[in-house]
């Protein structure tokens, strides 16, 4: 099923598959949709024990018009709309699996509303912008303003040259840097984090440094880090049979 429902003000579309008793939302990364960063999942997940909702966040996807923006604060409206939406689809309590950016909307959403969210997993996420993160982020927008055809870009094949721009001038100059040149995106919000949480990183993400991941499992409770060895940043993309295999025991257990 793929409709589209009225959340807060914006059209927001969603996939949904399955009619278990466990309740598992996918939040996606910001320059992609639930079909293209969620396929094995959504084809592949148990649909017996699992009720599944992939979700375009506003303007990505489906969920357009309008197109894609990305205010300061668009991490926490993203887990804004995702948090009306399952309350708009009669789910109280739910499971989350966010990746990229839609770990870290993911991780904001479970410290907003701890009594709704169940479990959470995440992959590939990031709480700050370090010195590494800035110069990663620098390259990335060096490539998008030199290359025609973004469907070249692993992070950017949905989008316009504009929209990826201005995604990536919100993350290089709207957060102000500190004396070590870091820039908080929601670090406080990860101790209200009280949901059994799986952190998962791949040792080979070519986008987000893995002290990401280990400060994410020092600050919340009730956390565990699985490093996947060989693991890219889309890696249950990579290998979607193993990680739907974890993700999967991990949301059941």
């Amino acid at each position: 099923m793929s409709p589209s429902g009225l959340v807060n003000g914006v059209h927001i579309h969603y996939e949904k598959v399955g009619d278990g008793e466990n309740i598992i939302l996918l939040l996606p990364g910001v320059a992609g949709s639930a079909k293209r960063h969620f396929g094995p999942q959504l084809e592949n997940l148990d649909r017996e024990k699992l009720t599944i909702i992939a979700m375009d966040p506003r303007g990505q996807g489906e969920s357009r018009p309008p197109n894609r923006d990305c205010p300061a604060d668009f991490l926490y409206r993203d887990a804004e709309d995702a948090a009306a939406l399952m309350q708009e689809l009669g789910f109280d309590k739910y499971s989350i699996f966010g990746w990229s950016d839609g770990a870290n909307s993911a991780a904001i959403l479970g410290a907003r509303y701890p009594e709704r969210v169940k479990k959470l997993i995440m992959l590939g996420g990031n709480s700050y912008n370090s010195k590494t993160d800035f110069a990663v982020l620098e390259n990335i927008k060096k490539e998008v303003s030199s290359t025609k055809d973004l469907s070249q870009l692993k992070l950017c094949e949905d989008y316009d040259k504009a929209v990826t721009l201005d995604w990536l001038n919100t993350l290089l100059t709207v957060h102000q840097r500190d004396e070590n040149g870091e820039a908080d995106l929601f670090k406080n919000e990860l101790p209200k984090i009280t949901a059994d949480t799986l952190i998962i990183h791949g040792d080979n993400d070519e986008y987000v440094p893995l002290f990401h991941a280990e400060y994410f499992h020092k600050h919340i409770k009730n956390s565990r880090l699985i490093i996947w060895k060989d693991g890219t940043h889309d890696l249950h993309l990579q290998l979607p049979d193993k990680f739907n295999k974890v993700l999967q025991e991990f949301i059941l257990g």
